[in-house]
């Protein structure tokens, strides 16, 4: 069983009236078309505007 297969990161967070960030990330081919990523960036996404 392998432990990780990807990585995300977020960076360079704007707060105010116009809110960005920059989000980078990597998957593993065998594991692309899973829907992992969309769901990871959903809740980073969550997590950097909605905390």
């Amino acid at each position: 069983m392998r432990s990780g297969f990807g990585s995300i990161n977020l960076f360079h967070v704007l707060r105010g009236g116009l809110q960005s960030a920059f989000i980078g990330y990597f998957l593993d081919r065998a594991e692309n078309g899973k829907g992992y990523m969309t769901e990871v960036v959903r809740l980073i996404v969550d997590y950097a505007f909605a905390s």
